[in-house]
């Protein structure tokens, strides 16, 4: 269910992008839709809906956040186009600080250096 989730920020955005310019394209809300039930049909998310929990509740954050950072980012470029490198390069920067937190604080402590020998090693494909 983690996809649907995240494919969720298709309609945030259009929702979002909607809002802005005052009017609600229907052919917008009709392709968000059906892109959200090609993913709900993918993901098998078709025979019922198993709750909230707590890790589905975090994971409503990230269409959320993601489509929302869509929006700021267009707009940001657009009023400054000479700002994209430091902008990109801030924006990477942080979310690596981010999932290097996250791999050492709550998966572990050995989460972080498994991480890089893994990237470093192709353990991901192996």
């Amino acid at each position: 269910s983690a996809g649907f989730l995240c494919s969720l920020q298709v309609v945030f955005v259009t929702l979002l992008a909607s809002l802005n310019s005052s009017t609600i394209s229907f052919p917008a809300l009709l392709s968000a839709l059906l892109a959200v039930l090609g993913v709900a049909q993918l993901e098998g998310l078709t025979s019922g809906f198993t709750g909230f929990t707590p890790g589905f509740i975090t994971l409503m954050l990230q269409p959320v956040a993601f489509g929302y950072s869509y929006l700021r980012i267009e707009t940001l470029m657009r009023n400054s186009p000479d700002d994209a490198l430091p902008f990109a390069s801030s924006q990477l920067l942080s979310t690596a600080m981010f999932a290097g937190v996250y791999a050492t604080f709550v998966e572990g402590r050995g989460a972080l250096p498994e991480a890089f020998n893994a990237i470093f090693e192709g353990g991901f494909y192996s």
